[in-house]
Formats: C-alpha cells, structure tokens, sequence
C-alpha cells in the first residue's frame, strides 16, 4: 500500500544524513510493505562503482522519479512488494553479488548494503512495529 507523500515530508527526509535516510527507509518500506527502484526495457537499473555492483532503491516513487535522467533517462518507477522483496529479489542479488544502495541522494554519500544486512533490518524493524 503505497502511501501519501507531501512536500514537507519529501523535503525533510531527503535532506537527512545516509544513515537517517536508510533508517526511513527501513520504516516506510515495512510499513507500506514495498520498495522502490528504476527500470526500462531492458530491466531494473544496477550501477557499478569501483567494481562493486549495486541496485538502488528508494521508498517511494517519488524520490526514485528525481533520480530519471541522464543514462536513467528511460526509466519509470519499479514498485517491489516486500515479499518479492524479501523472496525473491534480495537472495538473486546476493547470488549475482549485487549489493543495494539505499535512498541514494545526488551528491551525497548513501549506505550500501548487502542482502544479509538488508533482511536482518527489516526483521527488526518488523518486531518494533508489532
């Protein structure tokens, strides 16, 4: 269940430093119960920095829409249910040795991680929110 967006809110939780983002992150997408990313035709975007392979992934499709541009030009906004998330996406990932970058923000620094330390957030976030 995608939830409400506003202008404030938007505003605020990108300002927030790599590790408030992710924290965020880990709420919104535990509480609506998906992620977002980018794709086109070819599939969902990976980016590689130094060798390392990484998907990003945002709360919202908002903040992933401010990220179509440039090589991403082509994209639109990929909505994941958390259980194909959590199922089916994040054991591929580890498989291929992709790692995902999350709520990446243009310019500043953004916390990856992998699979593992993905799952284990939710799980925790899932018994703060019972």
């Amino acid at each position: 269940m995608t939830f409400k967006i506003h202008d404030k809110q938007t505003a605020e939780a990108v300002e927030k430093s790599p590790e408030a983002r992710f924290n965020y992150f880990i709420f919104r997408a535990v509480k609506s119960e998906e992620v977002w990313t980018l794709a086109d035709e070819n599939g969902f975007v990976i980016s590689e920095t130094e060798g390392e392979r990484s998907i990003p992934v945002w709360p919202h499709a908002e903040f992933a829409s401010e990220w179509i541009q440039g090589d991403w030009a082509a994209c639109q906004p990929l909505k994941i249910e958390m259980g194909a998330w959590r199922n089916n996406w994040l054991p591929g990932l580890a498989a291929d040795g992709v790692v995902i970058s999350v709520f990446p923000k243009a310019g500043q620094d953004v916390v990856v991680v992998d699979s593992e330390e993905l799952i284990a957030s939710f799980k925790d976030e899932y018994d703060a929110q019972k």
